[in-house]
């Protein structure tokens, strides 16, 4: 359905920046935004603004589902979603897709590969958005170059960032040869001469970054910036985003499924024992077998979807509710792995007062039970949601405990999702506020008259 709220402040001031752009003959504009600040409706009252049929937006396997989402929550066009099966497969379905009018939305590691790039790369589009641009940051990539080869095939390009630089400044080169290759040229020595310094010690070696002025007014030639201090955020943001779990978690979970169903259909699963039957289903959607009396890790599907939002996320302080032990423990490796500062509030550790005294950015683990009531956490922004617990109260307390009313921002909720598990069933349930478990029986076909209720 879709949703006629008004446009953010900086919302408009984006769209009508793109605009004048693309009108004054600058077909290639980067959108320097927050994160939260709501860039895929930006893109899409684009999209409809200039009735543009014909558009491909690339973006990290995670959000890739999102996209379709946005797109019909704002209004505007069906987008056909390759995040699932072979290259071959995602070619067909882009051809199928073009062919009534869709947009496509596919991921990075697809999109320059076999016959899904030689399909991409032989029809002309209106748009071409690069979500996450930053990831054509390197001009030799494979990436990157798909993108210089395709650039030249679309009308009007758009690049989404929250971290339009994150390491250099010599990661502009190729993210703008992608957008508008006149910015910067087409020669990356020729630009790292012009902004840096080198000694030759067998190879170059960076010594000193120069003429950076010159490089931030040629950057905002075509980019709009809107920082955390512009944004007009008066309500909780809340966004989902997306993982596969691989073959061998996912028949472990298939198993699991057609176990439960039988059973629903047999008439022998009653509400006690319900929630230890979807509890199973829920540790396996997190890369978690349960055994005898221990958790044992069989996927990192997720684990490896927490790495990439805390990096999109930067250097801030973060709570993660956890649901299980192997979460907490997968919190702690991913933290370590980026090099990141970590505590623990759970029954096993009281690290909450230690997070909130830490001067620097750090990262909260936090098991539901432990940190819903009573506590604040609102140092952070952010709130990751590892897995959904399956109780309306104990998520809404957790939400709440990132709010108060002095906060100039509103915090941010992204939730961790499985794709065709019970993740999906169970969000949605807390979307709607209903009961969790009876509602996750009822979808499942179960005790589908009785009434789902609410916390």
């Amino acid at each position: 359905m879709t949703t006629q709220a008004p446009l953010w402040a900086h919302q408009q001031r984006a769209i009508d920046y793109v605009s004048e752009q693309w009108r004054n003959g600058h077909p290639g504009v980067l959108l320097d935004v927050s994160m939260r600040a709501g860039k895929s409706r930006i893109s899409v009252e684009l999209i409809k603004e200039h009735d543009l049929a014909r558009v491909l937006i690339v973006s990290l396997l995670s959000v890739v589902p999102v996209w379709a989402e946005e797109s019909v929550k704002w209004g505007g066009p069906p987008v056909e979603t390759l995040d699932s099966g072979s290259v071959a497969q995602k070619a067909v379905r882009a051809f199928n897709a073009r062919k009534v009018g869709r947009a496509i939305a596919v991921n990075y590691d697809s999109a320059f590969r076999g016959a899904l790039a030689k399909l991409l790369l032989g029809f002309e589009w209106d748009l071409v958005v690069w979500d996450e641009v930053h990831k054509l940051k390197q001009p030799g990539g494979q990436w990157s170059r798909f993108a210089a080869r395709i650039r030249d095939r679309s009308r009007y390009r758009l690049g989404l960032s929250g971290t339009l630089l994150p390491h250099s400044p010599l990661d502009a080169y190729g993210i703008y040869r992608a957008i508008d290759q006149r910015v910067f040229g087409t020669s990356n020595t020729a630009f790292k001469n012009r902004y840096a310094n080198f000694i030759n010690v067998g190879f170059p070696k960076l010594l000193s970054y120069k003429n950076l002025d010159e490089l931030h007014e040629k950057m905002y030639s075509i980019a709009f910036h809107a920082g955390r201090e512009a944004l007009d955020l008066a309500t909780p943001v809340e966004m989902r985003r997306y993982c596969e779990l691989g073959p061998k978690a996912m028949k472990a979970y298939r198993d699991l499924e057609r176990e439960f169903v039988a059973d629903l259909e047999g008439g022998s699963i009653v509400a006690d024992n319900a929630l230890v039957r979807i509890l199973r289903l829920s540790q396996v959607a997190s890369g978690i077998a349960s055994l005898e009396s221990s958790e044992q890790v069989i996927d990192s599907a997720k684990e490896d979807l927490l790495a990439e939002v805390l990096e999109e996320i930067g250097n801030e302080s973060v709570v993660v509710f956890c649901r299980f032990k192997a979460e907490l423990a997968a919190v702690d490796r991913v933290s370590h792995k980026l090099g990141r500062m970590h505590f623990e509030l759970s029954g096993a550790a009281k690290g909450l007062e230690l997070w909130k005294r830490w001067k620097d950015p750090a990262i909260l683990a936090v098991q539901y039970q432990s940190g819903g009531v009573g506590i604040d956490l609102s140092k952070a922004r952010h709130a990751i949601f590892f897995s959904p617990t399956w109780s309306l109260a104990d998520f809404q307390q957790a939400q709440a405990r990132l709010e108060r009313h002095d906060q100039k921002e509103a915090p941010a909720y992204i939730y961790l999702v499985a794709r065709s598990t019970v993740d999906t069933r169970a969000y949605q349930a807390l979307a709607e506020r209903k009961e969790i478990i009876k509602s996750v029986v009822q979808s499942y076909g179960g005790g589908s008259n009785g009434n789902t209720g609410t916390d």
